[in-house]
């Protein structure tokens, strides 16, 4: 396995994120609702004056649109979190076929886990550094 198929997972969670955000953004937009008040009577005599309120949408296109897209992207998130769970038992499975011990964790808190080299080190211990491990696991998969 390479090192772009072993951070396809990274990047599939830094979609997902973007995505998600993308929502929050669509959502957070207001429909162009535009409210006002009228005045009517009522059919019966006495007729009796008294306020309505009314409200619509400005452009109920836009409004439609942006519900659609709103649909889309929230079809797309669940597709890519199906994706991210693939890979997920993918990489499992790859990570827990490795016969080095040291290895497998580097791995995993590398790709699995989305540590940097440094924070990889600091959880395996033993004086390891981030050159070490970097080093280690680029080794491995160069192999």
């Amino acid at each position: 396995m390479t090192k772009k198929e072993l951070s396809q997972l990274y990047y599939l969670n830094r979609e997902i994120e973007m995505l998600k955000r993308q929502l929050s953004d669509l959502e957070d937009r207001q429909d162009d609702y535009i409210c006002g008040t009228v005045k009517a009577s009522s059919a019966d005599y006495p007729y009796t004056l008294h306020n309505i309120t009314v409200s619509g949408t400005s452009d109920p296109q836009a409004a439609y649109n942006r519900r659609a897209e709103i649909r889309e992207t929230k079809a797309l998130i669940s597709l890519k979190i199906e994706q991210c769970d693939i890979e997920y038992g993918r990489l499992i499975r790859y990570i827990n076929g490795v016969d080095d011990s040291l290895i497998r964790q580097i791995l995993t808190y590398r790709y699995i886990n989305g540590f940097n080299w440094t924070q990889v080190a600091m959880h395996i211990g033993g004086g390891n550094t981030a050159d070490s491990v970097k080093k280690a696991c680029y080794r491995f998969l160069d192999k």
